[in-house]
């Protein structure tokens, strides 16, 4: 979805503070623009990077969903 997004609509959503699992975004040649922009734009916000590839992921710093949000139930679902 987020990869969806207008131009105009990037710059109201924070789509950059979506990032993979243990904070990994892959070799710099398997990188596409927008991963390039999303570090540099989390660097500007303050994270720091383990490497070139990996941000130092802290847990104070991450959000985990609560029950509700686990518990969501979807529109196309009975």
């Amino acid at each position: 979805m987020l990869a969806q997004l207008a131009p105009d609509e990037r710059d109201l959503v924070p789509w950059h503070r979506v990032v993979p699992a243990g904070g990994d975004f892959g070799t710099p040649s398997a990188r596409a623009m927008h991963r390039i922009e999303q570090l540099k734009l989390l660097v500007r916000e303050g994270w720091r990077l383990e490497d070139a590839r990996r941000l130092a992921l802290s847990p104070d710093r991450l959000w985990e969903p609560d029950d509700t949000h686990r518990k969501t139930i979807w529109a196309d679902e009975p």
